[in-house]
């Protein structure tokens, strides 16, 4: 009899600790299924921010391509400007030593407008972002409305 109680109290022992494994496996696959989900969550976060990276980069590179062209354009722009500006000097320098052989007063006076116009349309192409041939014909123009009125 002692060794069917002993026995009984082993098979009792090993019962206990079987639920104890079972419990810990329980556990264990709970904890399993729980970083399984999280694992899932973050795959689909990193998708989701991929596809704002790529947007991201898609609005940079149209912006950047953007920004080149305006300033090419701007560079040319530019250079066509000082070209034309370098022409219109030196007809408008030509017409200031012609009016400068001009009797004293009438010469004098012709000059002193002619550099307002200059003062004048430079401002006019500056706030209205006019281009420098619009610039050059407003010189001109107001030079043709001196000379006549002469």
């Amino acid at each position: 009899m002692a060794s069917s109680i002993q026995s009984a109290a082993s098979v009792s022992n090993l019962a206990d600790r079987l639920r104890v494994r079972a419990n810990e496996v329980q556990k264990l696959t709970t904890e399993n299924s729980s970083l399984q989900r999280m694992l899932h969550e973050s795959q689909q976060e990193v998708e989701k921010l991929k596809g704002e990276n790529n947007s991201l980069l898609k609005l940079v590179s149209s912006y950047s391509v953007d920004t080149l062209r305006r300033l090419d354009m701007l560079q040319v722009s530019n250079k066509e400007f000082w070209e034309t500006m370098r022409g219109s000097w030196l007809g408008l320098r030509g017409a200031v030593l012609f009016l400068q052989r001009l009797p004293e007063h009438n010469g004098l006076h012709l000059y002193c407008r002619i550099k307002d116009l200059q003062v004048r349309s430079l401002v006019y192409m500056y706030s209205t972002g006019e281009t420098a041939s619009s610039h050059i014909n407003i010189i001109i123009k107001d030079l043709q409305v001196l000379m006549r009125g002469r």
